[in-house]
């Protein structure tokens, strides 16, 4: 039972850092236009991805342009990542504990 908590507490927590991430991205309008612009783009788009596929995913599933299945995928897929996220939030904030 702990290992199942510790395991949704690391998906919940990488996804609300991932939305973090993304929230503050969009809030300052970075459009990359130089190489180094687009690495920047890719190395935030490490942590923010889950949240930026999902909502993704999301409105093409409301637009009818994606199926049922394929958006299932894509949040089984951003689940996995939150949780990768997750963990490792979770390992920098307890190595800063010590």
């Amino acid at each position: 039972m702990h290992s199942l908590i510790v395991f949704l507490f690391a998906i919940g927590s990488g996804l609300a850092f991932s939305g973090l991430v993304a929230a503050v991205y969009r809030l300052f309008g970075f459009v990359p236009q130089t190489i180094t612009g687009r690495i920047a783009e890719a190395a935030v788009l490490i942590f923010a991805g889950p949240t930026t596929y999902i909502a993704n995913a999301t409105a093409s599933l409301k637009k009818k342009e994606s199926s049922t299945a394929a958006y299932f995928l894509v949040l089984a897929i951003c689940g996995f990542w939150s949780f990768a996220t997750g963990m490792f939030v979770l390992s920098v904030f307890l190595s800063l504990q010590a």
